[in-house]
């Protein structure tokens, strides 16, 4: 039983862990994304002050939220089954 119990961790555990590598690569596409576009900014309006501590921080917590949002569908639509006690 404890082998049985020990192969279910694991498995939610790399279950877990898929996730989050879901959610890095996403949160690092966004990331690029928002630096492209403040560089933009910076370049069209280039004598206005466009990053601001606030700004930084709002970006930072929306990239966040969106790239595990966006991978979160994956994380709820894998299912584990067990065949014969082995998950």
């Amino acid at each position: 039983m404890f082998h049985l119990c020990f192969l279910r961790q694991a498995t939610y555990k790399f279950l877990l862990i898929w996730q989050l590598k879901g959610s890095s690569a996403a949160c690092s596409i966004f990331s690029l994304t928002v630096l492209t576009f403040e560089r933009f900014l910076a370049i069209v309006f280039p004598l206005r002050n466009v990053v601001t501590i606030r700004g930084v921080l709002w970006s930072i917590a929306v990239i966040w939220v969106v790239a595990i949002g966006i991978s979160s569908p994956f994380f709820f639509a894998v299912k584990v089954r067990v065949y014969g006690g082995v998950p």
